[in-house]
């Protein structure tokens, strides 16, 4: 351990623990360092299953605006700018910076979601993200209204999917195609 003098020169000492006082004490310092981040990370995923599973007290949260298309439009641009990357345009988990993401960004087109597909479920997927993965929480970052925008653009990925008219559905993925714009951030 180094020490400064009043001469301000450095003068090397070394630093012996004889007490056993002490000896308890960077004892328990040391193992509080290691076993509180890992207790910490435990007790935020107390009770929360692995696998696709659902989240009951979630699923009767409804949107708040209406799917206009004009709310849709401001949804997309929102989803270009922040979801794309990863989840790409189709939502199938294909975009470009997903391709070294492990685990991989959802597939948002499948027909079942890991943490649910209402309204409520994909709410709180975007505003809380998914620990353990590259899904960030942007419920500090965006208004509570655009993250219900998303959500109408979620569900219209997966709505398209399950009809096989995903282009006509998904109004990002029709702009594209119509030539209309592409969504902000690409």
């Amino acid at each position: 351990m180094k020490l400064t003098c009043r001469s301000g020169r450095f003068r090397s000492r070394s630093l012996k623990i004889s007490n056993p006082v002490y000896v308890l004490i960077y004892g328990l310092i040391l193992t509080m360092a290691v076993v509180l981040p890992l207790a910490q990370s435990a007790v935020a995923h107390e009770g929360h299953a692995e696998g696709a599973h659902v989240h009951k007290e979630l699923q009767g949260i409804k949107c708040p605006i209406t799917g206009t298309k004009s709310n849709l439009r401001e949804g997309c641009d929102l989803y270009g700018k922040y979801c794309a990357s990863c989840h790409g345009i189709s939502g199938k988990g294909d975009g470009q910076a997903g391709k070294n993401i492990n685990p991989p960004p959802s597939n948002l087109s499948s027909k079942v979601f890991k943490h649910g597909s209402t309204q409520g479920e994909i709410h709180m997927i975007i505003t809380d993200g998914v620990a353990g993965t590259a899904m960030p929480a942007f419920g500090k970052s965006m208004k509570d209204e655009d993250i219900w925008k998303l959500v109408l653009v979620v569900r219209a990925i997966k709505r398209g999917s399950s009809r096989g008219t995903h282009q006509d559905t998904c109004p990002c993925q029709a702009k594209r195609t119509t030539g209309q714009g592409s969504p902000k951030g690409r």
